[in-house]
């Protein structure tokens, strides 16, 4: 998409240019404008979205056997037996599920589980 844009502006500076003088500055104008509508939209959505992404990444990461969890699904449950991909977790009453790792959303502070029941 930004080759053929820059493309498009090379094409067309030229034609403006030989219009007239101040033609060509409203001609730039136009162009710097779709520019910076992408960077805008870059650190309105992209940006924090990759920074979201990788806090995920280091909190899935960083899970180890006894914390304590919540899941995408919002099940609570403490970390059995980890196996590179999937997390088998108790969630009470000898109930014990496997989840993948990714659908891990936060760890919680340990004791958490119990101050529930």
């Amino acid at each position: 998409m930004l080759k053929s844009f820059i493309l498009l502006t090379a094409i067309t500076l030229p034609f403006a240019s030989a219009a007239g003088g101040d033609q060509l500055g409203d001609a730039m104008i136009w162009n710097i404008i779709p520019i910076a509508f992408i960077g805008v939209l870059y650190f309105l959505f992209i940006r924090p979205q990759q920074q979201a992404e990788e806090e995920q990444k280091k909190i899935q990461s960083a899970i180890k056997v006894k914390d304590e969890i919540v899941t995408n699904f919002g099940i609570l449950g403490k970390v059995i037996k980890i196996k590179s991909e999937w997390v088998k977790i108790d969630i009470g009453q000898d109930h014990q599920i496997w989840i993948q790792k990714k659908k891990i959303k936060s760890t919680l502070p340990h004791g958490t589980m119990k101050s529930l029941d």
